[in-house]
């Protein structure tokens, strides 16, 4: 369910970043969705730090369907101990399972510090409330990467075979706040030479009702996030070996990132939970908890589909 204040249309204004963010990130274009930390210093680093942090996080056991437990069973409570005691960062979680509406609602009104999640559906979100939310640091999956693709997929026994196929026939793709399975599916198909206009598009809310659409032969075709047959609903009716995979999209995209409201955390106190993030990568004893490595600097992604900041 897509949060009603969150529409699709786009405003006008300046963007928020740093105008040199595309230098200092490496980033060919401006790098319109991170925050680029400042140096380390010394200033301020004794001082409490207490930031409300809204959570919808796919692997994370507090927020992820029960029928995925054994595989999203990421805990995020010792790195809550570890940022308390050896930094003075208190990060206090709120979860929000299941869809995004009440965690979108959250952000619009301007009740919470940030947000771990999907970082398109809170970015799309917060420019339309004018909130002005940046990407302070991604996280790692359990495979070691922090990136998401699309996937489009047919049934293992379709007579869809090259793109060239796929012309008149029916697609169920995602809805405008899952940009791997929308936007980027667009442009996949435009890349392959598929005019989208010759083609009978579904939008759908999620991978499970793509894939059932597929299922119930009311789609040929499907898009689905790369993610979907491990941490999903849908792994209690599909099995990956049914389907075949006609293309992924591309690049990748964040899958995870933390987020926060530059309007609420000042630039220095931003910085210094970064570092503090940064500087528990690999920490062996947390691990376990994070099924990885935990964060990492954010990757430069500027979506040309992203509204500006207005003001």
């Amino acid at each position: 369910m897509m949060f009603q204040g969150c529409s699709s249309g786009g405003m006008s204004g300046s963007a928020s970043p740093p105008k040199d963010a595309a230098r200092r990130s490496g980033s060919p274009a401006p790098d319109t969705t991170s925050f680029v930390p400042e140096p380390p210093g010394a200033s301020g680093l004794s001082e409490p730090l207490a930031l409300t942090i809204g959570v919808n996080e796919g692997y994370c056991r507090k927020t992820a369907c029960k029928c995925v437990h054994h595989i999203a069973a990421r805990e995020f409570e010792p790195l809550q101990q570890r940022l308390k005691d050896r930094f003075g960062i208190q990060l206090d979680l709120s979860y929000f399972p299941g869809d995004l509406f009440e965690l979108q609602k959250r952000i619009q009104t301007g009740e919470l510090d940030g947000a771990l999640a999907k970082p398109w559906p809170i970015l799309k979100c917060a420019r339309e409330a004018k909130r002005n939310y940046l990407r302070v640091a991604d996280l790692l999956n359990p495979n070691g990467n922090a990136e998401l693709r699309g996937i489009v997929l047919v049934k293992r026994d379709s007579p869809i075979h090259t793109w060239a196929d796929l012309a008149g026939k029916r697609v169920a793709w995602g809805q405008a706040d899952a940009y791997e399975k929308h936007h980027a599916v667009l442009a996949l198909f435009r890349r392959q030479g598929v005019d989208p206009a010759s083609l009978k598009m579904q939008e759908l809310s999620s991978c499970m009702e793509n894939i059932g659409a597929l299922l119930d032969d009311t789609a040929d075709v499907a898009a689905i996030s790369d993610y979907a047959f491990d941490v999903d609903c849908l792994v209690d009716f599909a099995k990956k070996e049914d389907f075949r995979v006609l293309g992924q999209t591309e690049p990748a995209i964040p899958a995870a990132s933390l987020l926060l409201d530059m309007d609420r955390v000042a630039p220095a106190k931003a910085s210094r939970l970064v570092h503090a993030l940064l500087s528990l990568a690999g920490d062996p004893d947390l691990k376990d908890a994070l099924l990885g490595d935990g964060f990492v600097k954010p990757a430069p992604w500027s979506p040309a589909e992203l509204p500006e900041l207005a003001r």
